[in-house]
């Protein structure tokens, strides 16, 4: 697909519905639960893409699939993925 448009937002390694060890000791990210740290990915995504006509970019490593499903739907804007290597499902 090609775009004419240049992207609002680029992103990318956002690891939604807790892939990776994310929350692994040594990995934390100051958030004591997955369910934490997506509500602040959306209440702060939303905040920032205030229109469903913004173009975003993700670079990879969005997520598993729980978290793609449940997650991304909740999320304004336009959205294209790049897959990563921990996109695979």
């Amino acid at each position: 697909m090609f775009l004419e448009e240049k992207p609002d937002y680029i992103i990318g390694d956002l690891h939604l519905g807790g892939d990776c060890g994310l929350f692994a000791k040594e990995y934390s990210r100051d958030f004591d639960s997955v369910e934490e740290y997506e509500a602040a990915i959306i209440a702060n995504w939303n905040q920032v893409v205030t229109n469903d006509e913004s173009i975003i970019f993700f670079l990879g490593d969005i997520g598993n699939k729980q978290g793609i499903e449940t997650i991304i739907a909740q999320l304004r804007g336009r959205k294209f993925l790049i897959l990563g290597n921990h996109d695979n499902f």
